[in-house]
């Protein structure tokens, strides 16, 4: 049963693909949620397997010094921005949630590389880099095309 274990305050949005999102973090997973639109409202969830992620990486961009944190999984990069302190914060707990694992030898390093690497497009719509098998995009659900 997936729980939610931590959240950070509504006050403290993170933006993905230029929308601010909340961010919940289960047992299982990250979730982002958003709810867009002033009268047709329009409901986004990001999710993120924590067993899927292989790098995490955070940067201070800017003459405001934003943070952005970047997570890579094997399908996906995800770019994360907002308040540096909120960015660290969440770098944090996925640190202390993404399963760590000791690789023994470069073989087997490879080996799992070659395990979980997919011929990737590009969605129509927006952008986003998306494994050739899929049907709809896992960013913003648009059925693909071509």
């Amino acid at each position: 049963m997936e729980t939610i274990q931590t959240t950070f305050g509504l006050e403290k949005l993170v933006a993905y693909a230029k929308t601010p999102y909340q961010v919940y973090f289960t047992n299982n997973r990250l979730l982002l949620f958003a709810r867009t639109g002033l009268i047709l409202k329009r409901e986004s969830v990001v999710t993120l397997a924590y067993e899927d992620v292989i790098k995490l990486d955070y940067r201070e961009k800017g003459i405001f010094k934003k943070g952005h944190a970047i997570v890579q999984t094997p399908l996906q990069k995800y770019e994360f921005e907002g308040d540096t302190q909120v960015i660290k914060a969440l770098i944090q707990q996925l640190q202390k949630l993404v399963p760590t694992r000791k690789i023994e030898s470069v073989k087997e390093r490879e080996t799992i590389i070659k395990e979980k690497e997919t011929v990737l497009i590009q969605c129509n719509y927006c952008k986003t880099l998306m494994p050739q098998t899929s049907t709809y995009c896992p960013n913003c659900g648009a059925k693909r095309t071509g």
